[in-house]
């Protein structure tokens, strides 16, 4: 899921380069939200992880948002704070599209996340489920994506990153199985985070953006983030954005 920007350091960044910055990570996603052929002016669920985050980049007014889920749309729409991905308390075919990212820890949650997404959007609407490809990233050069600098550095870590992958398959067996129709995997890069600086990114991969950064040791983290500041050098321009590649299912729900 999308992280926006770091205000803690505001002292010390230009206010016109943090707008710029956020307004570089909501391009970004209205680009991936026009790709995915999400329309604006309907209603739409987000599920997934940092939703509080993501609805401010996308491109339609929040309606309402609690943990881990938001309704975006024209009016509001009160939710549950006991709400989750399988059990969001809103109405049968309530919303336009439904979107639920990386809304599980398990394999076994994808199934009731998704008949739940079946039952809450509307006969005709569209279905988007979807995970982080961590086998294209753990195996990516930097150039690519940045998290490369990681995961080319230690090869042990990209294994057992690897070991969390939730197949493709199981995401489109899931949408299959509540008979969504015209069922089609892509793969799409998201964006992940956008910086102001260098500083920014040192501190985002400090935080652990980048799964199994809590596996280094002090010594090695910190020279994982000599790196990150190294990568981000002239001629590289800011506000810059990275980006995560991710398997994402459509199903479209019968009329």
């Amino acid at each position: 899921m999308s992280r926006g920007i770091s205000l803690t350091a505001m002292d010390d960044i230009d206010r016109s380069v943090v707008f710029e910055t956020r307004l570089a990570l909501r391009a970004a996603w209205r680009d991936l939200v026009a790709s995915l052929g999400v329309a604006d002016g309907g209603r739409i669920l987000i599920a997934g992880r940092n939703v509080d985050v993501l609805v401010d980049e996308l491109p339609a007014p929040t309606a309402d948002v609690g943990p881990g889920l938001a309704v975006l749309g024209p009016e509001p729409m009160a939710l549950d704070p006991a709400a989750s991905s399988s059990a969001t308390g809103l109405a049968d075919a309530a919303v336009d599209t439904v979107a639920m990212l990386s809304a599980w820890s398990d394999a076994v949650e994808v199934g009731p996340a998704v008949a739940e997404a079946v039952r809450v959007v509307r006969p005709g609407g569209t279905v988007w489920i979807g995970e982080p490809d961590l086998d294209v990233l753990t195996r990516s050069m930097p150039a690519t994506y940045r998290a490369g600098l990681l995961y080319q550095r230690s090869p042990l870590i990209a294994a057992r990153v690897r070991e969390r992958v939730q197949a493709p398959s199981v995401l489109g067996v899931e949408m299959v199985r509540q008979r969504l129709k015209d069922v089609t995997v892509f793969t799409r890069d998201v964006p992940l985070l956008a910086v102001a600086n260098a500083a920014e990114a040192v501190e985002a991969v400090r935080g652990g953006i980048w799964p199994g950064t809590e596996m280094l040791s002090p010594e090695d983290l910190d020279d994982l983030l000599e790196a990150v500041r190294a990568s981000l050098q002239p001629p590289v321009r800011f506000p810059a954005v990275d980006l995560e590649p991710w398997t994402l299912v459509r199903g479209l729900r019968a009329p």
